[in-house]
């Protein structure tokens, strides 16, 4: 996979000399930009780009943080088998209540679905349920998070109860 060049105007203005760094970053960048690699600048990023993955496997509170998020409209999280330790809910930072009531979690089955969030309402909706299609209440509400966010974290505020499983994958959406 190709890293993406920044190229200064100067080098592609009429009259430029074709220099060979030059076009090999005009064949490269476009391979970066469709095979997403890390190092395309956020402006040039459309769809969905992998942020970072939360690990869920121990604690009861998990951090992704150093992200910029001013060139995004939506965030998109995408919970992977997360298991808690006994009964509890499943919250996100900056959101009043719970995205996911998992009273029953550890016994119940892994929490798997979806949470996407409006960077400029800071509205959210969930749909994570329980891999055994016990019956979790989707949610839906306001948080503070938004373009400005830095980080975002989960948690279980469940007394004594911790994560045992899964991940949650972040996405940002152009």
């Amino acid at each position: 996979m190709p890293a993406f060049t920044n190229l200064v105007n100067a080098l592609v203005a009429v009259g430029a000399k074709p220099f060979a760094t030059t076009m090999q970053a005009l064949r490269d960048n476009p391979l970066a930009i469709a095979e997403k690699d890390p190092t395309v600048p956020t402006n040039y990023r459309l769809g969905l780009w992998l942020l970072g993955t939360i690990t869920t496997t121990s604690g009861n509170s998990q951090t992704l943080s150093s992200l910029t998020l001013t060139d995004y409209t939506a965030l998109l999280l995408v919970a992977n088998g997360v298991s808690l330790s006994g009964p509890g809910e499943l919250r996100l930072s900056s959101v009043g209540g719970p995205i996911c009531s998992a009273q029953t979690a550890g016994t119940a089955g892994l929490l798997i679905g979806t949470l996407h969030i409006d960077l400029a309402t800071s509205i959210f909706g969930s749909t994570i349920t329980a891999s055994d299609n016990a019956s979790l209440p989707a949610r839906s509400g306001l948080s503070t998070i938004n373009n400005a966010s830095t980080s975002l974290t989960v948690a279980t505020p469940g007394v004594g109860t911790t994560f045992d499983a899964g991940s949650i994958r972040v996405y940002g959406v152009r």
